[in-house]
């Protein structure tokens, strides 16, 4: 069987046949695409995409947030102008009635003296 193997292996056709089945191996080698550059093309693609994207959104995604804040300093612009016309009202009312009471004491004190008058005069 040793012997069979040897001259079957030393034989041209068997040596001819070893070559063939190794350049059919490294061609096969050679021409299966390795996975991992088509991977990475794919994700920087993605990457790409994304970050056109992103570019495109983040304009808006600012305009919107400008426009959330100017939302809520508008709201608190409003509290504020309506706590300022209240203070003026209430600023108002407590004017009016000091005044109508400035004026009433004033009026009082006045027909006392007027009243009262006589009296003093009388009595010097």
């Amino acid at each position: 069987m040793i012997k069979e193997t040897y001259l079957l292996a030393s034989s041209p056709s068997f040596q001819l046949s070893l070559g063939e089945e190794a350049n059919i191996n490294l061609s096969l080698e050679k021409n299966i695409p390795d996975e991992k550059p088509v991977i990475i093309i794919l994700i920087l693609l993605i990457l790409f995409i994304l970050l056109g994207l992103v570019s495109i959104m983040l304009p808006g995604i600012f305009v919107l947030i400008i426009i959330n804040i100017g939302f809520i300093l508008g709201i608190i612009n409003s509290i504020i102008s309506f706590l300022n016309a209240l203070i003026s009202i209430v600023g108002a009312v407590l004017e009016g009635v000091v005044t109508a009471l400035l004026h009433f004491f004033e009026s009082t004190v006045q027909a006392l003296i007027d009243l009262l008058n006589p009296l003093v005069i009388s009595t010097v």
